[in-house]
């Protein structure tokens, strides 16, 4: 289909999807490039295309793309999740855990944000809200293994500092 009508929007993040599943994100890149040309609303694009720039070393690109998937979804709490992301693995905690907080406004049930949430308290050893975090998580699911494996680690660290 994509040679037939390279307008198609669906097809182009249909064939972008499988190239970034294969790892081939250097082929994904021009495809969500035009994706976002033919429908530059479109927040989940613009998420991709970060993913893609990031993992280009684009990385102002790749902030810029979060940034604007933020604005064009501000009830995405997906797209905040994964700026938080974007801003921990920068080594920007704070606006990290701004970008983490607002997913969690948007939608407290997000595991993934409090999850990450908590990893950054414990490396700041603020154990207590680090706990209430993953507590959280497990109240709302009990069997969430990311969580046990952080609340394990977490209850290892506190009994080392004793």
């Amino acid at each position: 289909a994509l040679e037939r009508d390279s307008e198609c929007f669906d097809c182009l993040n249909d064939v972008a999807a499988l190239f970034m599943e294969k790892g081939r994100f250097a082929d994904a890149m021009p495809l969500l490039t035009k994706a976002s040309e033919l429908n530059p609303k479109a927040g989940y694009i613009r998420v991709n295309l970060a993913i893609v720039y990031e993992q280009a070393g684009l990385m102002d690109r790749a902030e810029q793309q979060l940034q604007m998937a933020t604005e064009l979804a501000p009830r995405d709490a997906s797209a905040r999740v994964k700026l938080g992301s974007f801003y921990q693995q920068q080594g920007d905690r704070g606006r990290a855990e701004v970008a983490y907080q607002q997913a969690l406004s948007i939608n407290p049930l997000v595991s993934e944000a409090r999850i990450a949430l908590a990893k950054l308290y414990q490396a700041d050893r603020r154990f207590p809200e680090a706990l209430e975090a993953l507590r959280l998580v497990l109240q709302n699911e009990p069997g969430n293994v990311e969580a046990i494996v952080a609340l394990e680690k977490l209850n290892q660290e506190t009994e080392a500092g004793r």
